[in-house]
């Protein structure tokens, strides 16, 4: 595995310097070649190696190797973000694969953190209503200009809470589409 490691990386490093040259001229820079010595990139290689030197491995670390290449594997960017979505709190089980009932204890609670979220807000801009709505019914407005204030104040307001509402709407909708990353995570 190792031998086949340095090989490898040996040929990348060579591979990429002879496409620099055939497309800018020049030799690959620095931060061209960073990537093959990348501790992750090193680590998949060697394992990968490790693996395909077959019967040469002991069968348990063979094994444990696939595994862990698996879980590797199957964590994607997206399927970690769709987790942070959820809360973090979905675990994944032996096969690299996330715990369906985690998925739905934690798209529930998300959705009930937006809803509980959504009632705060739309109370607090209830509060404000009727608070400024009193203000105005003591002002020394006409009676004309009372009724037109406390029209423009029931306006925003309603306004206000259609913007919290379809805010509350969007953000279920990204708890759906993290459940769906994760279960489609789990097909794949």
């Amino acid at each position: 595995g190792l031998a086949a490691t340095g090989m490898l990386t040996v040929a990348e490093f060579a591979q990429e310097n002879i496409n620099s040259l055939m497309k800018k001229g020049r030799l690959a820079e620095v931060e061209e070649l960073k990537h093959l010595i990348d501790g992750e990139h090193l680590l998949n290689t060697f394992t990968a190696m490790t693996v395909l030197s077959g019967r040469q491995v002991i069968p348990e670390f063979k094994e444990s190797v696939r595994q862990s290449v698996l879980l590797l594997k199957n964590k994607t960017k997206a399927s970690e973000d769709a987790n942070k979505g959820l809360g973090g709190k979905v675990r994944t089980n032996k096969d690299g694969t996330y715990n369906y009932k985690d998925i739905d204890n934690s798209v529930r609670n998300q959705e009930q953190k937006i809803e509980n979220e959504r009632k705060r807000e739309e109370q607090k801009i209830e509060k404000e209503r009727q608070k400024d709505i009193k203000k105005t019914t003591k002002s020394k407005l006409t009676p004309d200009q009372k009724i037109n204030t406390k029209e423009s104040i029931n306006k925003s307001t309603e306004k206000k809470k259609n913007k919290i509402n379809k805010s509350a709407e969007i953000k279920k909708q990204e708890i759906k589409d993290h459940k769906k990353t994760l279960e489609l995570h789990n097909r794949i």
